[in-house]
């Protein structure tokens, strides 16, 4: 019983791949593929990011005595560059699309400006100002910094710290 299920198993298996053996002479029917938008989002929004103006934000760090630090940043500078990023890449994937923005708002009943200030507003700036805690080590000339879902490894000369941190990249300070 199961040789013969497996015979017949098999020869529709075969029969199904000669099936589609056959090229067929024209373009002409339905297609159907799949787009990848985390692709497609991600190429869009780092070729807007290279176009924007650079934007500073002021990040501060403190190392105290006791070996633990306080890493803050200004919140306000986040939120700012938040909003042009995303006036930007809205305004892109509008155009890329064949958009308008007077028919976007039409379809959504609401302004660009008024999306992206409502995203805007849920960053919590108060946060970004309260910053990150953690300890530190310093050995050999070498600063080690460690925090929750944080760390950060560098050096110092004189009055100027550099250092690489963990989803950020490199940051440059100055004593004071």
């Amino acid at each position: 019983m199961k040789k013969a299920f497996a015979l017949l198993l098999a020869l529709c298996l075969v029969l199904s791949l000669a099936a589609c053996g056959g090229q067929s002479k024209t373009a002409a029917g339905t297609w159907k593929s799949k787009l990848d938008l985390k692709d497609l989002v991600s190429d869009k929004l780092d070729e807007i990011l290279d176009r924007l103006e650079k934007t500073d934000m002021e990040v501060t760090l403190v190392l105290h005595e006791d070996k633990t630090f306080l890493l803050t940043m200004d919140g306000t500078g986040v939120a700012d560059a938040v909003k042009d990023a995303a006036a930007a890449f809205f305004a892109e994937v509008l155009d890329s699309l064949g958009i308008s923005q007077e028919q976007y708002e039409q379809i959504s009943g609401k302004s660009l400006e008024t999306l992206i200030e409502e995203a805007a507003g849920k960053i919590n700036t108060e946060i970004l100002s309260q910053g990150v805690t953690g300890t530190y080590t310093e050995e050999k000339g070498t600063l080690l910094l460690k925090a929750k879902g944080f760390s950060a490894r560098g050096s110092w000369e004189g009055d100027v710290l550099s250092l690489n941190a963990s989803g950020v990249g490199k940051m440059t300070f100055t004593r004071g």
